[in-house]
């Protein structure tokens, strides 16, 4: 089955050039062109992965992937932005993207993208059904961190970055490796991401799940 991939751009020629592209490696695109539109298709359902631009009418994509996220949907989402400065980049991710993407950018950097997140995605099915860390619960085929009482949903990419802890919970993990494995960085990129990551993730499943280990990364602390 084609993986459906909703495309959330403004500019009429780059979300047809968008769609067309990806419809050309057999992907089932679509797109819109505001914010609104956009939550309301991804609260319909059905979507593998959403490219989202930031400058959009009606409702910017930051507010956009808030929305998203609020709904409990944790359907991966590409950001798309024309801004390179690190405060918007902070920004999409702590409204729960999964990546970012600068413009302009190339198509096989976009496809390559696309593609590491829907792998991510898919391999989601072989993994446990609970994860049990100090403090919390992670339910995996709910998507779900259960801490203190309440449940809170996640992102594609924070349950890769939970199971890749988890499965390494006998060591430390450096940033690096983290950022090579989860986002796909090449090795010896300097970058906060996976930090404002762990810092987001915090508040949904306690301060104790994760240890920090000053200077070298960190390492999970199973139940």
């Amino acid at each position: 089955m084609k993986a459906r991939i909703l495309v959330v751009e403004d500019e009429d020629l780059i979300r047809r050039g968008l769609v067309d592209a990806l419809a050309h490696r057999e992907y089932a695109a679509h797109g819109v062109a505001d914010g609104e539109t956009a939550v309301q298709q991804a609260k319909a359902g059905g979507w593998d992965l959403i490219l989202l631009d930031v400058m959009l009418p009606r409702l910017d994509g930051f507010s956009a992937c808030r929305r998203i996220r609020d709904l409990g949907l944790g359907t991966p989402i590409l950001m798309l932005t024309a801004k390179d400065a690190e405060d918007d980049k902070v920004r999409g991710l702590e409204a729960g993207a999964d990546d970012y993407l600068t413009k302009p950018f190339g198509l096989k950097e976009l496809i390559a993208r696309v593609e590491a997140l829907l792998r991510r995605a898919r391999g989601h099915a072989a993994r446990p059904a609970v994860l049990r860390l100090h403090g919390a619960e992670i339910d995996l085929g709910r998507r779900v961190a259960i801490h203190a009482g309440r449940e809170e949903p996640l992102t594609d990419r924070e349950i890769d970055l939970l199971c890749y802890l988890h499965e390494r919970a006998d060591r430390v993990v450096t940033r690096n490796e983290l950022l090579q494995a989860v986002w796909g960085y090449a090795a010896g990129v300097q970058s906060r991401t996976a930090d404002i990551h762990l810092v987001k993730l915090r508040k949904k499943i306690g301060p104790d799940a994760v240890e920090t280990v000053r200077g070298k990364g960190y390492r999970a602390r199973p139940a």
